[in-house]
């Protein structure tokens, strides 16, 4: 039977649903039953006349019951307050429930605060051009009005200009949206884990697009049409022209001055998230991700039972190693840049132990850290003779053995961790370093490894990801490996990944950022460039007869250059000590997601500020050059 139903995981492909009976049935390991695990959302419909808020008020009498309820029989001590102290949370699932949601709900929130950045500066720009187009216009406006044109028609004119030009912009944008829409999908839409969405262009998002044009025209455009519309009608008043020019110069300044700080706003987010992208790139890894492929395993039906995993482990490592090209293959329950389970307490037989050291924990087979090659720095690595019915035996990471034992040496402490971290059952018989191991973000965190021979119950389950080495191309292993876990007929790969991937997935939202903005920010430069010049070059329209008297009585080209550059320059100079501020404050907004900077970086400011400046002042020399080419007699005899 085939049902249209998406599941409510927006992101997550959903091509299979299967009853949650059947699930449990085929991982007879562990009881799913046991009190002791709490592992399922559940989900349901509210009446029409319960609020969210209601229902989780309601759940939160209940939930103490619920938990008495449900402690385990063995539970005592420590480990029975840590269960008592487990909440719950409810939240709606209108629009589905998906970590995603959580991930990159600030990102496209920033994303979006952007374009917006953007459209003001667009705006602002037209706004410009407008003015200087109803200035050069103005004698024509005037001869129209002195000849019977109403403001009413006047008004009709510009705003027919202006519909034509919205209407270009829409269609090209429209069109361009297919594919800034595409190239955004393609930053996260491939590969194991991948997120579907669907970014399908349709009347609605044409819509919008056209509504946003209007808006901005009409925002952009109103002022100059109104004053387009009060021009004087006898076309020779000269001075009154010539005093008019001089506001629309002032209201045009005031634009651009926005227009840069703006643009200052937009180079200064663009600078962060590059760092950002930069820092996590440069970030030290302590495994080689060149080779590796880690391939997810899962059972056949209920091909677990009372199978011996380790015995099968065994044979399965044996088998893929003895496949041509393979260097060496190893087990972990989580591989490197994937999801951690939730840290828990480490705790240490040692009175000079520190107390509340959190860690996440996984088990590994001997040979995954020589096949990473991540370094020993003290002690050994797992043997074969760490098994079950052998002493409990551990690795720690330099993290955790700093937090926890301070300047001591962590071989030979005993420690416990998880649901009952007093229990000391392991002993540390080396330590590593694996910087990187649980994500660019988490580079330095406290760990401790078992072996999985000894994983216990809690990872009696298998689950295993399988991680190769291989001497040439790491591609070509994929299908040979694949094939030989498969013909022993109990797992099949559920998620095949080269591990080098994985670490430039890890930067996907940081390079989705740091790219969007980055071209943001270069169209607001072009556009603030574009600005200058248009200012420098309209100062000297309006002053050309003041140049030439100037010239005609002695002044040279360099002085009159310098004057027409001290009069724009000045409003690039009051843009940028406007952008500022407001750069420091998108900075506070950025916080959480830099990585490596801080939001208010002295030379991300100064250099976005310098370079702003820079475009901006070879802008405005190219406007003023048109300065140096007024004929002073020409000017004269024009009078």
């Amino acid at each position: 039977m085939t049902i249209r139903f998406v599941c409510l995981q927006p992101g997550v492909p959903c091509e299979v649903i299967i009853p949650l009976e059947s699930y449990i049935s085929g991982r007879q390991s562990v009881d799913w039953r046991a009190r002791r695990l709490l592992w399922l959302e559940i989900h349901g419909r509210l009446r029409p006349d319960v609020s969210t808020d209601a229902a989780r008020s309601e759940l939160q009498v209940l939930w103490p019951g619920i938990l008495e309820r449900s402690i385990p029989l063995d539970a005592r001590g420590d480990r029975e307050t840590r269960f008592r102290s487990q909440t719950i949370g409810i939240q709606s699932a209108a629009r589905g429930s998906s970590r995603y949601q959580g991930t990159f709900a600030n990102p496209l929130f920033v994303l979006a605060m952007s374009v917006c950045l953007l459209l003001l500066i667009i705006s602002f720009n037209i706004a410009s051009l407008i003015l200087a187009h109803a200035a050069s216009m103005r004698r024509e406006t005037a001869l129209r009005i002195a000849i019977g044109a109403g403001r009413a028609r006047i008004l009709r004119i510009s705003a027919f200009e202006g519909l034509l030009v919205v209407a270009a912009g829409a269609t090209l944008g429209f069109g361009l949206s297919l594919t800034a829409s595409r190239a955004l999908l393609a930053f996260w839409d491939s590969g194991p884990g991948r997120i579907a969405l669907d970014l399908r262009t349709d009347l609605r998002l044409f819509a919008f697009i056209v509504s946003a044009a209007l808006l901005s025209a009409l925002a952009a455009g109103l002022v100059p049409a109104l004053r387009a519309a009060s021009t004087a009608p006898d076309p020779r008043i000269r001075a009154a022209d010539d005093r008019s020019a001089g506001g629309r110069s002032r209201v045009g300044a005031v634009l651009l001055s926005a227009q840069i700080a703006f643009s200052l706003c937009s180079l200064s987010v663009a600078v962060l998230l590059g760092r950002t992208l930069s820092n996590l790139r440069d970030q030290p890894r302590d495994f080689a991700r060149e080779g590796v492929v880690t391939f997810s395993l899962a059972p056949v039906a209920d091909s677990y039972g009372d199978r011996d995993l380790n015995a099968y482990y065994q044979q399965l490592l044996a088998e893929i190693e003895a496949i041509p090209g393979v260097v060496a293959a190893a087990l972990a329950s989580d591989p490197p840049m994937g999801v951690w389970p939730t840290p828990s307490e480490v705790g240490a037989a040692s009175p000079n132990a520190a107390e509340g050291v959190t860690a996440t924990s996984g088990c590994v087979s001997p040979g995954l850290f020589p096949v990473l090659r991540t370094p020993l720095l003290a002690g050994r690595l797992f043997e074969a003779s760490d098994r079950t019915g052998s002493e409990g035996a551990a690795i720690v990471n330099r993290a955790l053995a700093r937090d926890l034992f301070g300047g001591a040496s962590a071989l030979g402490q005993r420690i416990g961790f998880g649901l009952e971290p007093g229990v000391h059952d392991r002993r540390v018989v080396g330590v590593i370093q694996d910087r990187g191991y649980r994500g660019l973000r988490r580079s330095d965190v406290p760990a401790v490894y078992v072996p999985c021979d000894q994983r216990g119950l809690t990872w009696a389950e298998g689950f295993l990801t399988l991680v190769v080495r291989a001497e040439g191309l790491d591609s070509d292993m994929v299908a040979p490996v694949s094939q030989r876990i498969e013909a022993l007929g109990v797992e099949v790969p559920v998620g095949i990944t080269r591990l080098r991937m994985r670490a430039e997935r890890a930067r996907v939202r940081e390079r989705a950022l740091a790219t969007v903005s980055t071209a943001i920010a270069v169209i607001a430069l072009v556009l603030a460039g574009i600005g200058m010049f248009s200012l420098a070059a309209h100062t000297v329209r309006n002053e050309r007869r003041s140049i030439g008297v100037r010239m005609a009585v002695g002044a040279d080209r360099r002085r009159i250059l310098a004057w027409v550059l001290e009069r724009t320059v000045r409003v690039a100079v009051a843009g940028i000590a406007v952008g500022l501020p407001l750069s420091i404050l998108a900075g506070r907004f950025l916080e959480s997601m830099l990585f490596g900077v801080s939001s208010v970086d002295p030379w991300t400011l100064a250099g976005a500020g310098t370079a702003l400046g820079a475009i901006s002042a070879l802008a405005a020399l190219a406007g003023a050059l048109q300065a140096s080419f007024v004929q002073p007699m020409t000017v004269v005899r024009e009078d």
